[in-house]
């Protein structure tokens, strides 16, 4: 790699590196933040030599990405949806063998004013035995389940004329065909089982290709092929698919299509060597949040245009961001600092006299007092916490020089 190579995906890592380099002093210090939101780094100078050092935090706050946390919350609400529409019993209980949850199914065989939980309990089944029959009315079950965390999943499994399977069957597909991402199924030994309409209309790919029962491995050069997905960092989709998998069997990436759209693409393989592929167009989702994280960095960029040195608190005095003034006077200022560790690092600038005790500033802890006469003034920002800015003019030193005067 060269140093030009290296310089550029530096400088798109962090979008703040070049200026920052061209306009830092010698000594001084400045905190980058990634464009993903994520990851930080320290820059410092020292004469013609500039260091930048990834951080690893590793602190109590813990960073979400919220792209693996949609993709997340919509797997479970599809999953939600679809356990509620089944048409048999589907419940979870506790050890002690208290309902948690049930679908609508189980609540209509189980009838108004029944009081005895569960099902199988009510037709005297041991639970402890899967494969079990049961007879509740006219009809027969069997019982299955499986542990979770804390509890157990429980289902009846209805038996009888294959018509009721063919049933369950049909509303299955008319679920699964009617789901707005690209879902499609690679059997144990790599070849397409199943796919829903949405998988054809977000991949492109043609119904005649699909229909050949194409291997696994097959799609992942199509896809490579049509432009889909391409290389990351060198490696190709097969590649990166393969080291995913043997590290913890998933995969999640996002793609850029060159008609501007954005798509999502994740993967979960089985143990057994089957495999499940979900293709989501999140083009509106990935854009608002660039727009946040743009608008993000313009108020930061307003913020460290004040000529004062100013920064943000939350309601616990924990720092919150600083900008260039305030770091320039206090340069070891961190965000995440208690105010007890700001108290400190302030007390080499201001009398301790001039630096406001946190209770003081909460008084009940219903809202912030403002202090507008020291060196360090604090107004409040309702429940977002507050604002310090420095005075210099307005230490206790001075105010009373300008009395004496």
């Amino acid at each position: 790699m060269t140093d030009d190579t290296l310089w550029r995906q530096l400088v798109a890592r962090f979008p703040t590196l070049a200026p920052l380099v061209h306009d830092m002093g010698d000594g001084e210090t400045e905190m980058l933040m990634a464009a993903d939101g994520l990851s930080r780094a320290r820059l410092e100078r020292s004469g013609n030599r500039v260091t930048l050092e990834a951080l690893d935090d590793r602190n109590d706050r813990v960073e979400i990405d919220r792209v693996c946390i949609n993709a997340l919350q919509l797997e479970c609400a599809a999953k939600n949806r679809l356990i509620k529409a089944l048409p048999f019993p589907v419940w979870q209980h506790d050890a002690a063998e208290r309902i948690v949850w049930a679908n609508r199914a189980y609540m209509d065989v189980v009838g108004a004013g029944q009081d005895i939980w569960p099902i199988p309990r009510i037709a005297g089944h041991d639970m402890s035995t899967d494969g079990g029959r049961l007879e509740m009315g006219d009809r027969q079950y069997v019982f299955a389940s499986t542990e979770s965390v804390d509890s157990i999943i429980c289902a009846l499994l209805p038996t009888g004329e294959a018509r009721g399977a063919g049933r369950i069957n049909q509303s299955m597909s008319r679920i699964f065909s009617q789901l707005p991402n690209g879902l499609a199924i690679y059997d144990a030994e790599g070849r397409i089982s199943a796919f829903n309409p949405a998988w054809l209309d977000l991949t492109g790919l043609a119904a005649e290709w699909i229909l050949t029962n194409p291997l696994r491995n097959s799609l992942f050069d199509r896809f490579e092929a049509c432009g889909i997905a391409g290389q990351i960092e060198g490696e190709d989709l097969r590649t990166r698919f393969a080291r995913q998998a043997q590290r913890n069997g998933q995969i999640m990436e996002i793609w850029r299509q060159e008609d501007g759209r954005i798509l999502r693409f994740s993967a979960n393989l089985q143990e057994d060597g089957s495999c499940g592929f979900m293709l989501e167009d999140a083009t509106a989702e990935i854009r608002q949040v660039q727009r946040a994280q743009s608008e993000l960095s313009s108020y930061r960029a307003a913020f460290d245009a004040l000529p004062g040195a100013t920064a943000l608190c939350d309601r616990d005095g924990a720092l919150t961001y600083a900008n260039h003034a305030f770091r320039k006077i206090w340069p070891s200022a961190r965000p995440g600092q208690s105010w007890g560790e700001l108290s400190d690092q302030w007390r080499l600038k201001i009398p301790a006299g001039d630096i406001p005790d946190l209770h003081a500033l909460t008084g009940s802890g219903d809202r912030v007092e403002p202090l507008e006469d020291r060196a360090l003034q604090v107004n409040p920002l309702g429940q977002h916490g507050f604002i310090v800015r420095y005075n210099p003019e307005m230490t206790a030193d001075a105010v009373l020089e300008s009395w004496r005067a």
